[in-house]
């Protein structure tokens, strides 16, 4: 016979088969919160049962253990006193869990439950939680972790006697959860704070990019357009230096706006096909006049094992070896600075590029090798009045490898040289494939359209698309553009012999830079790809002082076959502009 009928008088269970069974505790609100109780394994454990308004579940003192979960009506907490008169502690309603932990520990009941009104209830007794813990203790762990967060909290004085009773679960479950959405707003506020702080420094970081390389770009143009022309020894030197001095002062801006850009996370690889040996040696042709400045050797060699073409990022590449050769050479007095090069493929069969610089400079002590990569930091403060420099070379290297998947390490001693290791995974090019996509046409038989607003980069470009060879128009936007490729559609359909050169000879290839007035480069290149043929397909360049990681990105998505940053260099222009015409 089950003994809850001769504990609590008045209490009928509700014979239900099992579907039943489970049906009910379906609609039960509290079983329904804790969707990690698996219903169907307990329902061996669990009985609904009912009780008229006015009836004691238990009273204060018993000691037979039971938990109650409310599924219809309502139930009083009250404390009985000697005078007759009861204390209400407290009203549990439907939904809610009416437990003792005297179902863990026999300890006697401090409080009588009475019913408030016909009442529906699901319980499980001491004796059927006792089996469930020996057939599926998963499920009773699972119980009783999630019995113990809701039970009825009973507080007690030092002296054992009954101090205070929580059993407002509707409140507490209704200031839980304001407090939560309290604190999500305040987080969903400090995130859009952050992240408007992020778009600020971003903008404000391509800001500076643009607003630095638009007229280093007219300086460097300037000077090597100047270097190309004859010049007597004395002049030739002091364009030199001038070039210099640009050159330090574009890798100064370069390094701090990579610095930035890594250490919030957001830098990319932008990986192109590069001529590996050419690429290689035009830093030994760099940093030779300055080892010759300072009466030191500098030796290259690259083995014969560096694959021809390969794929990778050579703008971080050209940061990262600027960086390791402009320490090696600053920080040699005499001796020599070694630069070698070559390829390996490790047991898996993967390509490897190493690079080694060396060299026979001031060297580092032990102590100080951990700290040469943190941002800000030099070996001593005394070498920033003395070397220059902005402390943040080697961590911004350290961070290009390590987005490169590479690997650095330096070995150094004082007073005795320095030697750099580098490791970078190569992606090889096999040497029969083209660079090559557009259709062949020299460079001295295109006809180049430069977009550009500044008419400084205008001379600059234009004087150096015209070096090799090209015919060069104009166009101050992207409305312009538009104009000057529409009338020689309009040109070339409507053409009956003879007529302007200028107007309707048919353009190989456009230059387009990104921030212009009215309508920029990504909006133009987006229209002109809505042009009929054969302009929806002509090959359009960027050439652009916005330089971030995504920048490049933007101008491929909004059309563009190809980008390039200013400063321009020429050579990498022209060998942009020949691998699309």
């Amino acid at each position: 016979m089950d003994i809850l009928l001769q504990l609590v008088p008045g209490l009928t269970k509700v014979n239900l088969d099992k579907e039943a069974l489970l049906q009910s505790m379906s609609e039960c609100a509290w079983l329904n919160c804790y969707p990690q109780i698996d219903h169907a394994a307990l329902c061996n454990y669990i009985s609904l049962y009912s009780l008229p308004a006015g009836k004691r579940i238990f009273a204060e003192g018993d000691e037979y253990p039971f938990i109650c979960i409310l599924h219809k009506g309502s139930v009083s907490i009250v404390k009985e006193s000697s005078a007759g008169e009861d204390q209400l502690l407290g009203t549990l309603q439907q939904g809610q869990l009416l437990g003792e932990i005297s179902l863990l520990d026999n300890s006697s009941r401090t409080a009588s439950a009475i019913t408030a009104e016909h009442t529906e209830m699901f319980i499980i007794s001491g004796d059927s939680f006792t089996n469930l813990r020996k057939n599926n203790p998963t499920l009773s762990e699972k119980l009783l972790s999630t019995f113990i967060n809701t039970l009825t909290r009973r507080l007690r004085h030092t002296d054992g006697k009954f101090a205070d009773l929580s059993v407002e679960y509707g409140a507490l479950e209704q200031r839980t959860q304001q407090e939560l959405l309290k604190k999500n707003l305040e987080l969903h506020d400090a995130l859009a704070k952050a992240q408007e702080s992020n778009r600020l420094k971003d903008e404000f970081l391509a800001t500076i990019s643009h607003e630095l390389r638009t007229p280093m770009n007219g300086i460097e143009g300037a000077l090597n357009l100047l270097k190309r022309d004859e010049l007597d020894s004395r002049h030739h030197q002091i364009v030199e230096v001038a070039l210099q001095s640009a050159g330090s002062m574009t890798c100064v801006v370069e390094m701090l706006l990579e610095f930035a850009e890594l250490q919030a996370g957001s830098g990319v690889l932008l990986p192109e096909a590069l001529t590996l040996e050419p690429f290689l040696s035009g830093f030994v042709a760099t940093f030779q006049r300055r080892c010759e400045d300072k009466q030191l050797s500098l030796k290259h060699i690259f083995s014969p094992t560096l694959p021809k073409v390969v794929l990778i990022d050579p703008n971080r590449l050209s940061l990262l070896l600027n960086q390791i050769l402009d320490n090696a050479v600053k920080f040699t007095h005499h001796g020599e600075v070694s630069f070698t090069a070559s390829a390996y493929a490790d047991n898996n069969k993967k390509a490897w590029l190493e690079l080694k610089i060396t060299d026979t400079g001031i060297g580092i002590a032990n102590e100080h090798l951990l700290q040469l990569f943190e941002g800000f930091r030099q070996v001593d403060g005394r070498f920033n009045r003395q070397y220059g420099g902005l402390g943040i070379g080697l961590s911004t290297s350290r961070k290009i490898i390590e987005l490169m998947k590479g690997s650095i390490k330096i070995d150094s001693a004082l007073n005795e040289g320095t030697e750099v290791r580098i490791l970078i995974p190569l992606n090889v090019i096999a040497e029969n494939a083209s660079n090559i996509v557009g259709p062949g046409i020299p460079l001295d038989q295109a006809t180049v359209l430069i977009v550009e607003d500044n008419p400084v980069n205008q001379l600059i470009i234009q004087k150096i698309v015209s070096g090799f060879g090209a015919r060069t128009l104009l166009a101050n936007d992207g409305i312009e553009a538009l104009s000057v490729l529409q009338a020689n559609i309009t040109s070339n359909q409507s053409s009956h012999g003879e007529t302007d050169r200028d107007s309707h000879e048919r353009i190989n290839l456009i230059l387009m830079d990104c921030q212009m007035p009215r309508m920029n480069g990504y909006e133009a290149s987006a229209a002109i790809r809505s042009l009929p043929a054969p302009y929806s397909n002509i090959p359009i360049i960027a050439v652009t002082a916005n330089a971030m990681g995504k920048d490049r990105n933007e101008c491929i998505a909004s059309g563009m076959n190809d980008y390039l940053k200013k400063p321009v260099d020429r050579i990498k222009l022209k060998s942009k502009m020949e691998r699309w015409l």
